[in-house]
């Protein structure tokens, strides 16, 4: 019994020197570690964990995995205080490593990273999360270091259980090291940790939209940390994200760049042009685009974008405008822009603006200028073109400008540039050049690799037909109803062709298709009994004939005074 009472109070000896000895810094330093939880898309628990915040800003790092396949997550302070991860800054699913910042309006308890360079040998604590009033840590020893890059893989000799994992490695001075991660081999009296400093360096990139891993987490992403790869990731994303998340990162840039006009000028094309008759959002566009030109160096680009804003929104607004956001408000912008560079783009601009009030004169003026510099483009000539159109100018002279348009086309050409051709055939057709008009449909045709409409069709069928290219025409208004076989249209004129060629049991079963479609057009009826005088069956042309004249046709009364009498 003696015994047994002296090897008690040798083992609660020991165990008081085990916390005697813990380090002094270890009661402060544990307020930085704290629990993780995380939510999927139906707000259940995903997976806990542990991590600890490396800066008084609330910037945490933890296990990348915890966070996989996560809406939403909270952290959980030694306090037992909860705060919302708020964003995620970086990611390496490789080290499974994450790094993200809470939602706290007050600074919080930190770790500092070690300043020396750690050594095989070096004593380390580790940290783990608790609740408790009392000092808790596991010490040990480094076993090895890797170098990885610019940084170190740690091992620990170290076993570790379930609530040690990404805890805080440290040294004997109480700065951080590494974060604790389990061993992926049989040896559980090992351990290993990642380089804090590793996990610290982690940051979105300009590229990031598309990263797999960060796609994987659900949870808000924050900006690169420099300005230009922030402008790209901007970019990146503006055309995948909408509404209040676009808003959310626009407001983000704000506050992180405050001093960039882009992010004032994206908000303010946001707020006016996503609700175009909400007041308030136009009084927030104006003070965005008045603290754009605020802060900005380039003072023209940013005038220009004022400009542009105020056209696009016009043009939306249609009938509608705004009294103080007129046209001729965006006239006087792009003046200042234009007061300090004469640049051809501000010139477009405004030519567009011209063209938007209806002053083609002066639009075409200016779009001359800019086909004179070194911005001329297709684009710049087809609007030249237009101008020309609506000033009632001679085809001719329009055609001088498609034909510059066109020569100014890249060898392979867009879609949208392709139109240029169409616009050609138009004009080419109203001057009875028709086959001028058939080879711009074909270029057309060649351009869009074939992926044309059944409206295409038809009208390069009417083009054949007046190019008297019979079967070419045929062959587009047949092309035509097999795209939309339910347009009588189509059918009125594969059949007209077909009776021109006189076969005339071709253009029968064609106007009889088109009366089965709509049995109230009479036009269909005076066509099939026009074809029916040619097969000699006058009782039945007169018959269609009537039919056409109770529906109004205003062409069929000649026809029944000269076979129906």
């Amino acid at each position: 019994m003696k015994r047994i009472y002296l090897l008690t109070l040798l083992i609660l000896f020991n165990l008081s020197c085990v916390v005697a000895q813990s380090p002094k810094w270890v009661k402060k330093a544990r307020k930085a570690v704290f629990s993780v939880i995380t939510y999927n898309d139906k707000d259940e628990i995903l997976r806990t964990g542990n991590g600890f915040f490396v800066d008084s800003k609330g910037i945490g790092v933890s296990k990348y995995t915890l966070f996989e396949g996560a809406k939403r997550a909270t952290i959980l302070d030694a306090d037992g205080k909860a705060l919302d991860v708020e964003v995620v800054l970086g990611v390496d699913d490789l080290y499974d490593v994450i790094k993200f910042k809470v939602s706290t309006s007050k600074a919080v308890e930190a770790l500092s990273p070690s300043k020396e360079k750690p050594q095989i040998g070096d004593a380390v604590y580790l940290l783990g999360y608790s609740t408790q009033q009392r000092e808790e840590s596991v010490s040990g020893k480094l076993k090895d270091i890797s170098q990885v890059g610019d940084y170190n893989y740690y091992t620990l000799d170290i076993s570790l259980n379930e609530k040690m994992i990404s805890c805080p490695v440290m040294n004997v001075k109480g700065e951080v090291i590494g974060m604790s991660q389990e061993s992926v081999e049989s040896d559980v009296s090992v351990s290993y940790a990642v380089d804090v400093n590793y996990i610290m360096n982690q940051s979105i990139s300009a590229l990031a939209f598309n990263d797999l891993s960060l796609k994987k987490i659900g949870i808000k992403k924050g900006l690169p940390d420099t300005e230009e790869e922030a402008l790209v990731f901007l970019f990146m994303i503006s055309s995948h994200i909408k509404g209040e998340e676009y808003l959310s990162v626009l407001n983000d840039f704000i506050s992180k760049f405050p001093n960039h006009p882009e992010g004032y000028i994206r908000r303010a094309n946001y707020n006016a042009l996503q609700d175009i008759e909400n007041v308030e959002n136009l009084k927030k566009a104006k003070a965005d685009m008045q603290q754009a030109i605020n802060v900005s160096t380039d003072k023209e680009e940013t005038y220009y974008s004022y400009a542009k804003l105020i056209y696009n929104y016009n043009l939306l607004k249609a009938e509608n405008s705004s009294e103080d956001w007129t046209l001729s408000d965006a006239i006087q912008i792009i003046d200042q822009a234009i007061s300090i560079n004469r640049y051809p783009v501000y010139l477009q601009l405004k030519a567009d603006i011209y063209f938007a009030e209806a002053k083609y004169q002066e639009a075409f003026d200016l779009y001359q200028e800019v086909n004179k510099s070194d911005m001329a483009s297709s684009a710049t000539y087809f609007s030249a073109a237009k101008a020309k159109e609506m000033l009632n100018a001679k085809p001719e002279e329009i055609i001088v400008l498609l034909d510059s348009c066109i020569s100014h086309l890249p060898d392979r050409v867009a879609e949208t540039e392709a139109a240029y051709y169409l616009e050609r055939a138009h004009v080419y057709s109203s001057m009875g050049e028709h086959r001028k008009a058939l080879l711009d449909y074909d270029s057309f045709y060649e351009a869009m690799n074939g992926n044309v409409n059944d409206v295409f069709y038809y009208l390069r069928g009417q083009t054949a037909r007046d190019s008297r290219l019979y079967q070419k025409a045929l062959n587009d208004f047949t092309e035509a109803i097999m795209v939309n076989p339910n347009e009588i249209v189509y059918h009125i004129e594969l059949g007209a062709t077909n009776l021109r060629l006189g076969r005339n049991d071709e253009a029968e079963k064609n106007f009889k298709d088109a009366i089965n479609i709509d049995p109230e057009y009479g036009e269909a009826y005076r066509l099939l009994g026009v074809t029916q005088v040619q097969q000699k069956n006058k009782l039945k042309a007169c018959e269609n004939f009537n039919k056409a004249k109770e529906l109004d046709d205003p062409l069929v009364e000649d026809l029944i005074k000269r076979y129906c009498n």
